[in-house]
């Protein structure tokens, strides 16, 4: 493993930081058309940190050639943060032929997250679709987490996932195969969604966190009345350290114990009361997606 690339792109971790030198060209077609795949993911990455986003095409070549968790992963996360919004649609289709190729729907739940991370409104049908395509809920029900981060500001309902479904006519000794009331879950949540984006300003482009406007400030306030709270909040405070160090290109890695990979909440709030001190969150337009202090584009 190269140097620079332990502990990338993880909230415990070194975020979108990089943690140790890298080569001087690694923003270069020799990294970026690398044959390996973490050179490919450092090189997407040094580029999207000058503001040069059309690399990020390149991670789908790797999505399709590669079937490892961690390379998914640090994929997923470098798509959701840096991806146009052009090639993150390219992700459906992708998902889908390779749910066929590998008979499993992890690409569908994989790609589902990917999308809800990128935080903007108009991926909450997409999901919904996604979620639908999904047979094994028992296996993976992550998407009503992402959905819930994106439209609830607490976790409630939506992250509860859809009802598990028993006929009262089969005997309690039966314990048939699950089934799921996904047709009354999504009509809920889209109702929901339809709420959340009446009040936007672009409701298809703007981005929203915890059921509002995404605003750097909002997502450093209530990150903070979170470091203390049990862990069901704990992947909301996780999301907003990635969320303020890619919309900044500021370190935020203070956040966690280096070792055992929990919040340090002393660290977490000095880092959040600092950052609020500051004029930095107004430096970044409500509801824009940005990169190291660059708009993503679409």
């Amino acid at each position: 493993m190269r140097p620079y690339y332990r502990k990338l792109l993880l909230p415990a971790g070194t975020g979108f930081q990089f943690g140790a030198p890298v080569p001087p060209d690694l923003a270069s077609p020799r990294y970026l058309q690398a044959a390996d795949p973490e050179d490919v993911i450092c090189s997407v990455l040094a580029y999207a940190q000058q503001g040069r986003f059309e690399p990020c095409a390149r991670i789908l070549d790797l999505l399709a050639a590669h079937d490892d968790a961690d390379i998914w992963g640090s994929c997923s996360t470098l798509l959701s943060f840096a991806a146009p919004r052009s090639i993150l649609q390219q992700l459906v289709s992708l998902a889908e032929r390779l749910r066929i190729e590998r008979k499993t729907d992890a690409p569908l739940q994989w790609v589902g997250e990917t999308l809800a991370r990128c935080h903007e409104a108009w991926v909450v049908p997409v999901i919904l679709r996604i979620f639908e395509r999904i047979r094994s809920y028992e296996r993976f029900m992550a998407l009503p987490v992402y959905l819930s981060m994106l439209l609830e500001p607490e976790p409630a309902e939506i992250e509860d996932g859809p009802q598990q479904l028993r006929d009262p006519n089969e005997p309690n000794w039966y314990e048939p195969p699950p089934s799921w009331g996904v047709p009354e879950y999504v009509r809920m949540v889209e109702q929901r969604h339809l709420d959340v984006i009446a009040v936007l300003p672009n409701p298809e482009r703007s981005c929203v966190f915890d059921g509002e406007l995404l605003t750097l400030r909002g997502v450093a306030m209530r990150a903070l009345g979170r470091v203390n709270e049990p862990r069901e909040n704990q992947l909301r405070v996780a999301e907003a350290r990635m969320l303020l160090e890619a919309y900044t290109g500021e370190s935020f890695s203070g956040f966690y114990d280096e070792h055992e990979h929990r919040v340090r909440p002393l660290h977490a709030s000095a880092r959040l009361e600092d950052f609020l001190g500051g004029d930095t969150p107004e430096r970044f337009a409500p509801g824009v997606r940005y990169f190291f202090g660059f708009r993503v584009p679409d």
